[in-house]
Order: structure tokens, then sequence, then C-alpha cells
């Protein structure tokens, strides 16, 4: 009998995971990895949901079934998933097993526990922080609520779920995001050094135990910026500054950020600020949505963006100045509420529309902003104002121009001593610009997608791979799989090694 289960389970056919998500775009980019994969193991793909749970056995029938139908009427995303070989989807239906022994784990009793919570060795309580409060619209957990004790529970279970499943299958790859309960895969993967690959049209990388968040790039943005020709650096900072000239200056009427549709706040606004006392310094307080994710690139100083606001707020009753705040200029009216629900214990706080004029504001003598990992910290600086991070995990860590204490401690005294940030340099604020919103976000594959499809329009010819990624396209993705990069952009492989980071450009890039 033993003999039998053990040839059984060598037996165990590979199998690739994708998840179901993203548009057109991402899409391509995970058919074209799954089916690399799928060749290279002769792996079953198979789809999953990895947000939530099904209720029951009829919904997981009902789910099935639909997926199959829109699948074969092959008009919706999942015809392209099934055209790209994803036969099967996992569907996450809780058994009893999973349920009792997610009840026998104890409750976090603190954030910060909740924050650093481990299953296993492995990290997942920053995925359950963020989902919940996203998903339920919190500013933090309330961990003595039933609804929290619920959810968590759950997430436990969950996460047991996909632990039997990798235990089950010989899962090969993985493709899907990192963040939130499905990036409960990720974490397996990962900690199972399984390849986990995330990212879409512009760009892929490949996550491990030295690369756990997606969108890390910025870790690497001075040596990579220096590892490209002259002629790039020279074309990246000219078309850099000149539309930052038009972000600063207002005539762009959109932010100019990839997945940004933000009005530009730098236009002109009629709202005018009014210091209070002109002989004490003035600060703005740059919100974040205090229900989004707050672990997306780590830890911060605080354990969410509403923890901070709070500890901000509270320091300003013992720290002398004109004091604003600025809301998020997107975010849920529900978030808008709670930041003013706030403000009723700090009435000396102003509220400002967040449609006021960064330039305003310094004009009126506001030299000082805060935020955790903002914007702002990229913008504020040209106009003279000091920028103060709560976080060393930001996209702008590795540049001066604004200031990044080394804890919470060193962000208030910087705020009781208000020195000004004298390395403000307006090239340096041109090469981030470049490496964070041009470098990396060109289409990777050169084909033309069909219309409404998301496959190439020769998609009737040849084999699987042909119908989601040209020859040439495949043969990119597949080349840097074998060379373990960590990141793939146009025309450049990406690699962090030992000694720092190794930049290759792409043999065929000279003929794109």
């Amino acid at each position: 009998m033993l003999r039998f289960v053990l040839r059984k389970a060598r037996r165990r056919k590979p199998v690739v995971l994708v998840e179901l998500v993203g548009n057109k775009y991402f899409h391509r980019m995970q058919a074209t990895i799954a089916e690399i994969y799928r060749q290279r193991h002769n792996a079953r793909v198979i789809g999953y949901r990895g947000v939530s749970p099904l209720a029951s056995l009829f919904t997981l029938i009902l789910s099935a079934a639909r997926y199959l139908l829109r699948a074969l009427l092959g008009r919706f995303p999942e015809g392209q998933r099934w055209a790209s070989g994803v036969r099967q989807v996992h569907f996450i239906l809780l058994d009893h097993k999973e349920i009792r022994g997610a009840r026998n784990v104890a409750l976090p009793t603190t954030l910060s526990e909740l924050e650093n919570f481990v299953i296993d060795g492995i990290l997942v309580g920053d995925l359950i922080y963020d989902h919940f409060c996203k998903s339920h619209q919190k500013v933090s957990p309330d961990l003595a609520s039933t609804e929290f004790s619920i959810f968590f529970r759950e997430s436990v279970a969950m996460f047991s779920h996909w632990q039997n499943f990798f235990d089950r299958n010989e899962v090969v790859a993985a493709i899907g995001n990192p963040v939130y309960r499905q990036g409960f895969v990720a974490r397996i993967a990962i900690h199972r050094e399984i390849p986990f690959f995330f990212g879409g049209e512009n760009q892929v990388e490949r996550l491990s135990i030295g690369h756990m968040y997606g969108d890390t790039m910025w870790e690497w943005y001075p040596e990579i910026f220096r590892s490209l020709t002259s002629t790039e650096q020279v074309d990246g900072l000219e078309a850099a500054r000149e539309t930052r000239r038009k972000l600063l200056q207002g005539e762009l009427d959109r932010l100019p950020y990839h997945e940004y549709l933000n009005p530009n706040h730098f236009r002109n606004s009629p709202f005018k600020v009014k210091i209070t006392d002109p002989n004490r310094p003035g600060i703005v307080i740059l919100t974040h949505d205090v229900f989004d994710s707050t672990h997306e690139w780590g830890n911060h100083f605080q354990t969410d963006y509403y923890q901070w606001l709070v500890a901000i707020c509270q320091l300003s009753t013992t720290i002398e100045a004109n004091w604003f705040i600025k809301n998020h200029p997107v975010e849920p009216a529900a978030a808008t509420e709670q930041v003013k629900a706030l403000l009723e214990d700090f009435p000396h706080i102003v509220l400002l529309p967040p449609s006021i004029n960064p330039a305003q504001l310094f004009s009126s003598g506001v030299r000082f902003g805060l935020t955790v990992n903002g914007t702002p910290a990229s913008e504020y600086p040209t106009f003279g104002m000091t920028i103060i991070n709560a976080s060393k995990r930001t996209p702008h860590s590795r540049y001066n121009f604004s200031v990044h204490p080394d804890s919470m401690n060193h962000l208030e005294f910087l705020l009781r001593n208000l020195v000004e940030n004298n390395q403000i340099d307006e090239e340096e604020l041109n090469e981030y610009f470049f490496m964070r919103w041009i470098f990396g976000h060109q289409p990777i594959f050169d084909a033309q997608l069909e219309p409404d499809t998301g496959f190439l329009s020769s998609r009737t010819h040849g084999s699987k791979s042909e119908k989601v990624a040209s020859s040439a396209d495949f043969l990119r993705v597949s080349d840097f799989i074998e060379s373990s990069a960590d990141w793939l952009v146009r025309g450049y492989k990406i690699s962090r090694t030992q000694s720092g980071i190794e930049v290759l450009r792409e043999p065929s890039d000279t003929n794109r």
C-alpha cells in the first residue's frame, strides 16, 4: 500500500498557477510565461482566484459552470485564457480541517504583531492587514472586533488551503499579484524557491526571498541609470525635464504617472492659504488614502497610513507651527470623512482642499511637508519645500531631494528642529522621474494585439505560444526566465547580484 502511495506521488503532474486577474496586456505576459513552463515541464496550466473563498460546494459548481460557459463563448477574458491553455480553475473552498486549524491560531493582540504575523516561517500578516483594511474600508484593524476575528481566521485557513495545494501538486511556476490575500500564493512559492512572476505589458519581475515585494526596481535606480549609454541618459533626462516642467507649471490636465488618473493639482487653484502666525513655520501633512495598501513595499515607521496620521497630529500639539493637512486627491469619500473626524480633536490643523496648488503653499510660507512614501516627495522640493518621509521603503529613497529619517524618533527630532533640506538638486529630481515614470514603461512585446482579444492578429496559425506572442517575443521572455534575472523591461534584463546590480542589454535590442 505504501509503495502504491509513493508511486502515485511520483506521478503528480507539474502545474503552472496563473492568477485570473488583469487586463489583456497583463494576461498576455501571463500566458507567455505559462506556455514556456507548460512546454518545459509538460505541465497543466491552472488559473486561480486567490482573494476570497467560496461559501459552499453549490457556489463552487456555479462558479466553475460560469467560467466554462464564458470560456466556450470566447468573447470574455475566460475565452482568452481558455485559448491560451487555462483548462482548469482552482476556486478556494475551505474544508473542515483547514477551518478547525485556523480556530486554534491565537489572534494577534497588537497591530505590530499582526503586521509581522508568520505561519510556518512565512510572513503573511502584512497581506492580511492590508486586505482587511481595503475590503472592509477600515483605517486600521480593530483586533478585538468579531469582524476582524472572522476575517483573520478565514485568512489563516486560506493560507493553509494553499499550502495543502502546493503539497498535493508539483507547482513549477506561478504568475500573479503579490499583494493582499492573493499574495499567499506568492509567499508560499517564494518560500519553496518556486519561480514566481509579477508584471504585465511593460515590465516583468521575478520575486524571491531577497526580492519579496513587487515594483521595487527603485532600490537600484542610480546604478541602473549609470549603466545606460550617455545618449540614453541625456535623452532620458531631457524627457523628464520637459514633462516635469509641464506638470509643475500646470500645463498638463492630469498627472503624468502610469495608472494615475488624478487631475493635475499644479493647475491654478482659487483657494488661498491663510497663515495665522507669520512668525511660525508652515507645515503641511500630505495624507494617503487611509484604506489603501500600506505594506506594498514592506513596513514603515507606523503600521498603517492612519496610525502615522494620528501620530503626526498628536505630535503637532507640542510643536508651534502653522499646521495644515491636504487630503489625498483621489480617495473614497469614506476615507476623507475619517480624516475629518480625526481633525475634530485637532482644531489647530487647517484642512485644505486636495486641489490646492503646492506652489501656493510655498508662496504662503509653508516650507515643510510630511508623507509616508508619497509622490509629493519628488514634486514639492522643486518649490524649495523640505519633505520628510515616515519610511525607509520609498521609491525615492536612493535620492537626497527628500529627507528619510531612521525612525519615528528621528522624524520627531527633525520636526522639532525644522532644518531645511539643502540637498535639493533638479538633475537628481529629473533622474528619479525618468527612472520611475519613463524607463521600463515601453511595451516589451513588438507584435500588435488583435483588438479585444489579447492575442496576436496571426493567432489562427501555429502553436499555443504563437497565439499569445510572436516567436521573437516568446524567445525574449524564455531567455529572461533562463537567465534567472530579476527584471525584464524593454531592451534590458536586470539582475541583483552579490556585488550590487547587473544590467544587460538584450542582443536583439538594436534590431527593434
